[in-house]
Parts: structure tokens; C-alpha cells; sequence
């Protein structure tokens, strides 16, 4: 399951100058598992549904989405790191240290404590940033009332 389709995906790529290589439905197929293990705003419309989306009491920038549709916002996400994917920036790598020095005579490599080498594509966070439960972009509506 994905929430965007495999034309959407390639036109979302087209109107950026980005050719898919791979097959649309198996990119749309991982990014939906990456999209799927992230903690959104508000909460799943129905206790038991399958999909993070759609979602009640989730607003963006104000105001409430509609809890019976995928946002738009979110499809362009999936379609960004389908890209990502595609690109070979996938966020289930496998993440390596990141060196901290090297020497070349004697062939010495020295890695980072608790770094990597790779980060994943920024663009899919600022696609999801409103979404993201935690997010200081997105903005849930509290309403206090003294009796």
C-alpha cells in the first residue's frame, strides 16, 4: 500500500527534472514503509486502522486537516523519499562511521565515535516537518478554559 500512486510519483519527479530508474510501484512500496514508522500529529481517525493516515485533532499551521483524507503534503513526502530511494540515499541503509582522520603512508583510518558518513535527504524532512509529532513547525491547538 502507498498513498501516492506510480503516476503521481512520476510526475512529481518530472516538474523536477528528476528521471525515476527504478520500478514506481517498489519505490512507492519502501517509502511507504519508511513513511508508515514515523510519529505524526494528532491520531489515527479509527482505533484499529491499518495506516498512520488519515488522522484526527492534526493541524497544520493553524488549522485542522480534514481527518478523512491523506494530505497532500504527506503524499509529496512519500514521493520524496521514493526519490531518496531511488538516488540511492535510502533511510534503511546501513549507516557507517565517519572517519576522523587518515594517514596515507601506512594506510591508517581512525572513524568518529557515534558518527556516520550519511545523512538522509533533507527535502523529505522539510516535506514531513508539519506532520512529525514533536515538531516545533507543526501546531496542535490547546484550548484552556477556567470554570
Amino acid at each position: 500500500m502507498a498513498y501516492g500512486t506510480t503516476p503521481g510519483l512520476t510526475t512529481y519527479a518530472s516538474e523536477r527534472g528528476i528521471t525515476i530508474s527504478g520500478t514506481a510501484a517498489e519505490l512507492l512500496a519502501l517509502a511507504h514503509d519508511y513513511i508508515e514508522s514515523l510519529d505524526y500529529i494528532g491520531q489515527k481517525t479509527v482505533d484499529d486502522q491499518a495506516e498512520q493516515w488519515p488522522r484526527k485533532n492534526a493541524y497544520v499551521d493553524g488549522v485542522e486537516l480534514d481527518d478523512s483524507v491523506v494530505p497532500q503534503g504527506m503524499i509529496d513526502a512519500e514521493y520524496q523519499v521514493a526519490i531518496a530511494i531511488d538516488q540511492g540515499n535510502s533511510p534503511f541503509a546501513t549507516v557507517t562511521p565517519g572517519i576522523k582522520a587518515e594517514r596515507v603512508d601506512v594506510l591508517s583510518v581512525e572513524y568518529q565515535d557515534g558518527a556516520s558518513n550519511r545523512s538522509f535527504d533533507p527535502m523529505v524532512r522539510l516535506k514531513l516537518r508539519k506532520y512529525l509529532a514533536g515538531s516545533s513547525a507543526s501546531t496542535n491547538i490547546v484550548t484552556v478554559s477556567r470554570g
